[in-house]
């Protein structure tokens, strides 16, 4: 009877690692590559986590200026190049941290911005670097001056230098106010005509001789 009684436990102690043994295999709720593996052999499942990086989809995150964070909103669309690819991948932003970034502060704190990013062929990996261009504003049918021609005096506002003409050896300064900026150029809201000459280098030194072309290409554009 005693040896019955240690072959049935026996049986059950078998029975008991087969079911364990069965439930050892893990199954994913999403398909993907496994990324990172938080357990060693003889662990329980409770002692780690398995990472999987899921197709389809990626998260970029960057940090976001004060300035350039006004101008942000959820759902805005956003570019991203993966380093090293000239492929551009189309997204959105997700999220943007309210608080600023730990370590940043004063007048220049960052915030935390996240865009999801469609990527099938999975060019993102986990850590990789990515080029991110998100447009905040858009103008058509606007004057616009390069960006050296401006001086900022504030917020929307800046000082441009104006000749009357490409022969001109003396400049007058213009208050303007400005509204988007991009592709090296600045919209100019009020203080200037489509057609005004305006000077990019210091207005101080002297004009180069020469023919008109190479004048305009020294002092600026129309």
């Amino acid at each position: 009877a005693s040896a019955q009684a240690e072959v049935l436990r026996a049986e059950q102690a078998v029975a008991t690692a087969e079911r364990a043994l069965s439930d050892a295999e893990l199954t994913a709720p999403t398909s993907g590559t496994v990324g990172e593996v938080g357990l060693a052999v003889g662990d329980s499942a409770s002692a780690g986590s398995i990472a999987i990086v899921g197709e389809g989809k990626a998260v970029v995150s960057l940090e976001a200026p004060l300035a350039v964070r006004a101008l942000l909103s959820q759902g805005m669309a956003a570019t991203v190049t993966p380093a090293g690819s000239l492929r551009t991948l189309r997204g959105t932003i997700s999220r943007i941290n309210l608080l600023e970034t730990e370590g940043t502060a004063g007048d220049s704190p960052t915030y935390t911005t996240y865009v999801a990013v469609e990527d099938p062929e999975m060019l993102l990996k986990d850590g990789v670097s990515a080029g991110v261009e998100i447009i905040t504003r858009t103008a058509a049918g606007v004057v616009t001056v390069p960006v050296s021609a401006v001086t900022p005096t504030g917020s929307g506002t800046g000082t441009v230098d104006v000749v009357e003409a490409a022969t001109s050896d003396t400049a007058r300064t213009a208050e303007v106010t400005t509204g988007a900026v991009g592709q090296g150029r600045v919209e100019i809201t009020a203080g200037l005509d489509a057609g005004q000459l305006v000077v990019l280098s210091d207005r101080t030194a002297p004009l180069p001789t020469g023919n008109l072309n190479q004048v305009r290409r020294s002092m600026g554009g129309r």
